[in-house]
Order: C-alpha cells, then sequence, then structure tokens
C-alpha cells in the first residue's frame, strides 16, 4: 500500500518504479586484449558508477560478437528493455563496445536514446548525453591536440621562421 499524507489526508503519494543504470559490454572473439577483457571492462564500469554514486544494477554482455552487427544478443535483449521502460542509463567502456558500425551507433546516440530519454555514458572517451550530447571537458581535447604537435615538433629540433615560413633546423 503506498504512503499517505499527513498533510493532505486525500492524496495518495505515486510511488514510481525506478528504471535502472546497467552496464553493457561486448567482446571480439579475435580479442586477447588484456585491457578489453570482460572484467577489466565490468571493473572500468563499475568504477563510473562508484564515482556517480550511481549503481550499476545488471550487464548486458555479448561475448564473442563483432561489433558490425547489431543483431547480438544481449544488446537486442537491452534494447527490448530500454523500450519496456526498465533502463535509464546505459555505461560502457568506450564507444566500440556498442559498436562499430558508425552510422547505426550515431542513430542510437543521437535519435534512439534521447527519443526513449535513456541516458548514455561513454566512460573512456569521457561522452555523458546528460548536458545534451556530450558533457566531454572541451579545453583537455584541445590542449592534447595543440601540446602534443608542438612537443613533437620540438623534439625534431626544426622550428618554422615567421618571417618567410620555412622549416629550418637549429
Amino acid at each position: 500500500m503506498a504512503r499517505k499524507s499527513r498533510k493532505h489526508p486525500n492524496i495518495d503519494l505515486i510511488i514510481k518504479p525506478s528504471r535502472d543504470t546497467v552496464g553493457y559490454i561486448r567482446l571480439s572473439v579475435g580479442n586477447k586484449d588484456l585491457f578489453s577483457s570482460i572484467e577489466n571492462q565490468k571493473l572500468i564500469i563499475e568504477e563510473w558508477g562508484c564515482q556517480h554514486q550511481t549503481p550499476i544494477m545488471h550487464y548486458y554482455i555479448d561475448n564473442g560478437f563483432s561489433g558490425n552487427r547489431f543483431n547480438r544478443p544481449a544488446f537486442q535483449q537491452m534494447i527490448r528493455d530500454i523500450l519496456v521502460g526498465k533502463i535509464e542509463c546505459v555505461v560502457v567502456k568506450d564507444l566500440s563496445r556498442l559498436g562499430r558500425d558508425y552510422i547505426t551507433v550515431g542513430y542510437h546516440l543521437e535519435i534512439f536514446f534521447p527519443r526513449q530519454r535513456v541516458r548514455f555514458v561513454s566512460v573512456n572517451d569521457q561522452f555523458d548525453t546528460i548536458d545534451g550530447i556530450t558533457n566531454q571537458n572541451k579545453d583537455i581535447s584541445i590542449q592534447s591536440r595543440v601540446r602534443i604537435p608542438f612537443i613533437n615538433l620540438c623534439s625534431t629540433n626544426r622550428y618554422l621562421s615567421k618571417q618567410n615560413s620555412k622549416w629550418r633546423s637549429y
């Protein structure tokens, strides 16, 4: 029986069924990399859940399936659960675990998940749809795009002359 308000005895409190945060894990047949193992993916997702005080209630695991196709059994079950309204948030290690077909991945990220009001998080890619399409810290990516070529340029002992735009060694 639902709890009743003491201040407003005629109003019943509506208790909404909770929707779960789930993890999706995929491992290809040929992938022998320890960093991409099912246990490691689960550990990364669990760590994200602990940092954001969001318990991961269930894992959908496709072991031995290619990311080029989306007819994977656990992925299809996750889509059915999203359509029924059981899932609030999907967390993956990185975007390649969701799939390798960029058009279909883009459809899920930009159309399907927002339409179903499902949050999508890719931990290693720092991708989170809670604030629009992405919650990525752009300053970090810009810094690395500028800093790394500059470091490579400095390591070759060459510089670009501003006056005549020619490479010179020193």
